[in-house]
Formats: structure tokens, C-alpha cells, sequence
């Protein structure tokens, strides 16, 4: 009796030390609240697709279009579109249904570097797309109408003049919003609910979803950006407001908010950001174990991936590791990309400037071939080692590289101290560390 009894207490000390620690050494779920509005962020807005007016039968996406009744009889240059919510349960049940082939959704995603997570996807077919329907009236105006009942029919819902809000704030285009009704999972049961739609002339119609998000984490308040573009939030951003700082701007820069698998930290102590979980409304954020100097990252203040190459027409692979001691520029570039090319050669010439300075250029080619690669290098007699990220050393996706040019600036520990730098911004910060000085 007495040997069960301490196998019970054992047990449950266990239990209990995993319970009370277990935010501590893992995941931690921080339930999400839901804001209409831009909140803390510059709104973005996101142009309608519209149906093709002769459907080609080599389009993709041509069986996933629907045609809705109901659009006024005097209207005229009419056209239908679509506002999709949820691209990823739209692309998954179409493919289910045969209207997307195999080999259209096998494409999307490796092009979307997309895994489908099937905890965040319904098998049963879901309302995920708005219908819209723009057109002239009777009077000459442009006017839109939404099907914002869903029940795939114009003839119910009001027609509306879409407005021009591009520089209003949220109290001045709120009386624009109309609700339009869509289903989604949550909490692994099908649900029903209105999302905000603000539809508004920028030149061509647009659309927004203003809505964002807070969470509470360590009795401080987290921003986040849900993106303003659909109802999934794949692509959520936080920002955490620093006590005492002011914003340079009204609103929070991109560079300035934490992307999903960055780190941010919220009450002195470091997460790594894992994203939102939609099905059940949550935050994912991950505790940091180790220190915050071996914490590797592509912000500021980190310290920058590892990665080795063989630069072209040179015979010894080249590492990241290798330049410990010297400040290195990454220059994440592509030979499509137009504004890298014109500043290959102003990028060439401050190179040679700095010859004997402890500053290396390191030019990291992506989504270009080896041939590309090889003309631009004969082409502009590009004198800094220039690495190819392919498949196999994968730093284009190490570093999330998602435009042209992308940059970075390493001290000689190999930590980001500035990123986003082009030329002139890179002479002005390579001045005020004393490694280069203007010649007029």
C-alpha cells in the first residue's frame, strides 16, 4: 500500500511540474480579440478579381467561377467578380471537386511554398468567396452590389456607389462598410459569419477587410495585423509598442511589425512567433530557452543565418562563418529584378571604394539561373562574391527573401544591425560607422 502511495505522489508531482511549466518550456496559446478598424496599422486594400468575359479553357481557374442572378436590367458594362476569403479552403475544395486539376493544385503549392494543414481545412464545402457585380446605372454613375446574404442572388441587396477613401481614416469611411456572410471552421465545427467588406475607387475598385486583432500576453497588449485582405490570417503580423517610444509615423511600418517564425518580445521575455491558429481563434507564440545572442533571425538586433556557397568563378565555397571579424553586406538580388540592375554598377563601384576596409559584399542571386547569373557577372564586371541560392542550399527561403533587392548589414559578430539598405542608405550608414567617407 505504502509503495502505491508513493507511486501515486510521484505521479502526480509530475503531472503537475509538466502543467505549471508547460508555458514555460513550449507553446503558448493566447486567445485573440477581434477589432473592426485598421487599429494600429496603414490599411491595405486588394484589387477585385473579375470573371473573364469568355472563359478560356486553359484557364486554371475557370471552373471555379459561378454566375450569380439578380444584377439590375439597366445597368450596363456589367461585370461579375469575386472576393475570396480563404484562398486555401477555396483551392482545396475545388480541388476535391474536380473543378482545380492535380496538377494546378500541386503547382500552387510548391509556388505558395504551401503545405496544406488539414486541422485548418474543411472537407465539407464552404462559403468562402463574396460575389460582387460593378456596373453603370441608368444616370451614368459606376455602381457595385454585393451578395452579401450568399444565397448566389443579386435581386435582394442594395446597389451602392463605391466611394474614394484612399487617405480617410476608419471614423470617416466606418458608414462604408457593408457585412457580407461566410462560413469557416471553428473549433472543427462549421460556422456562419459576417465579415466587413469596404469597398472603395482607387483608380480601379478595390477591397479591404478592416479588421484586426490584440491578444494579451504578460498583462501587455499585442497588435496584430491580420492583413486586411481575407478572413484566414496566414500572413498576420504583430507589434508590440515600446514603453516610452514614440512612432516616428501614424501608424506601424511594415519593417517595424514581427513576422510569422520572427521573434518579439512582450514583458522582458523572447517568443518565437508561430502564427494564428484560425480554427480556434489563437496566438501562437513559442517560449525562448536560449540565450537571446544565439538566437538566429533575419531582424535586427539577431544574429544572421548561417550559410555557405561557391560564388561563381571562384574555386573555394564560401560561409557566412568565414567573415566573422569583417561588417558583410547581403545582397539578395535577381537578374529580372530592374531596379537590382541599375544599381549593379553603383554597387560595384562603392565595393572597389572600400577595398581594404573590413566590409565584404556578398550578392545572393535568386530565382535566376546559373546562365543568368553568368551574363550579368561578364556583363557588368561584378567584382564581390556572387552566390547562387538554389535547391540545395536554400538561402533565398532561409532568409524568407519575398522581393527584390532585399538587404542586409552584418557588424563583425555577425549580427543585423540595418536591413532594407540600398545604395545611398548603405554610403550614409557605412559613414556613420566610420568605413567610408563621401568623395564630391
Amino acid at each position: 500500500m505504502k509503495y502505491k502511495t508513493t507511486t501515486l505522489l510521484i505521479l502526480l508531482t509530475i503531472f503537475l511540474f509538466i502543467s505549471c511549466n508547460k508555458q514555460e518550456i513550449g507553446i503558448v496559446e493566447i486567445p485573440l480579440n477581434y477589432h473592426e478598424g485598421n487599429g494600429e496599422f496603414y490599411r491595405e486594400a486588394v484589387t477585385i478579381k473579375w470573371n473573364s468575359e469568355t472563359p478560356q479553357q486553359d484557364d486554371p481557374w475557370t471552373g471555379t467561377q459561378k454566375t450569380i442572378k439578380g444584377i439590375p436590367t439597366d445597368w450596363t458594362e456589367t461585370k461579375q467578380g469575386s472576393i475570396i476569403l480563404n484562398m486555401y479552403q477555396h483551392v482545396y475544395q475545388n480541388y476535391l471537386s474536380g473543378d482545380i486539376t492535380p496538377e494546378w493544385y500541386a503547382e500552387l503549392q510548391k509556388s505558395w511554398n504551401w503545405t496544406p494543414d488539414l486541422t485548418q481545412l474543411s472537407d465539407k464545402p464552404l462559403n468562402v468567396t463574396v460575389q460582387v457585380a460593378r456596373g453603370i446605372d441608368a444616370t451614368g454613375k459606376e455602381m457595385v452590389i454585393i451578395d452579401t446574404n450568399a444565397n448566389d442572388d443579386f435581386s435582394d441587396d442594395t446597389p451602392f456607389a463605391p466611394e474614394r477613401l484612399a487617405n480617410k481614416s476608419y471614423a470617416n469611411y466606418k458608414d462604408y462598410i457593408v457585412y457580407a456572410t461566410y462560413e469557416r471552421l471553428k473549433n472543427g465545427d462549421i460556422v456562419r459569419e459576417q465579415c466587413p467588406l469596404l469597398i472603395f475607387n482607387m483608380r480601379q475598385l478595390v477591397y479591404c477587410v478592416p479588421q484586426h486583432a490584440t491578444a494579451t500576453v504578460n498583462k501587455e497588449t499585442v497588435h496584430v495585423n491580420l492583413g486586411f485582405r481575407d478572413v484566414y490570417f496566414k500572413k498576420a503580423a504583430l507589434y508590440v509598442p515600446k514603453k516610452g517610444a514614440k512612432k516616428e509615423f501614424d501608424k506601424v511600418l511594415y519593417e517595424d511589425q514581427i513576422q510569422k517564425n520572427e521573434y518579439v518580445e512582450v514583458g522582458r521575455k523572447l517568443y518565437k512567433y508561430l502564427g494564428i491558429d484560425r480554427n480556434r481563434d489563437l496566438l501562437l507564440l513559442e517560449n525562448v530557452t536560449i540565450p537571446r545572442e544565439d538566437v538566429q533571425s533575419t531582424q535586427i538586433g539577431f544574429k544572421a543565418y548561417p550559410f555557405e556557397g561557391k560564388p561563381l568563378m571562384r574555386e573555394n565555397v564560401l560561409s557566412l562563418e568565414s567573415l566573422k571579424g569583417k561588417y558583410v553586406y547581403l545582397y539578395f538580388w535577381s537578374t529580372s529584378c530592374r531596379y537590382c540592375m541599375e544599381e549593379v554598377n553603383p554597387l560595384t563601384d562603392l565595393h572597389f571604394e572600400l577595398s581594404g576596409k573590413k566590409v565584404e559584399f556578398i550578392g545572393i542571386c535568386c530565382d535566376s539561373t546559373e546562365e543568368d547569373l553568368m551574363q550579368a557577372y561578364l556583363q557588368y564586371v561584378l567584382d564581390y562574391p556572387l552566390i547562387l541560392s538554389t535547391e540545395e542550399n536554400n538561402i533565398g527561403k532561409l532568409y524568407n527573401i519575398a522581393a527584390y533587392p532585399t538587404t542586409f548589414l552584418l557588424d563583425p559578430n555577425g549580427t543585423i544591425i540595418a536591413k532594407g539598405l540600398r545604395i545611398d542608405a548603405l554610403r550614409a550608414k557605412l559613414v556613420e560607422l566610420g568605413l567610408y567617407e563621401f568623395r564630391y
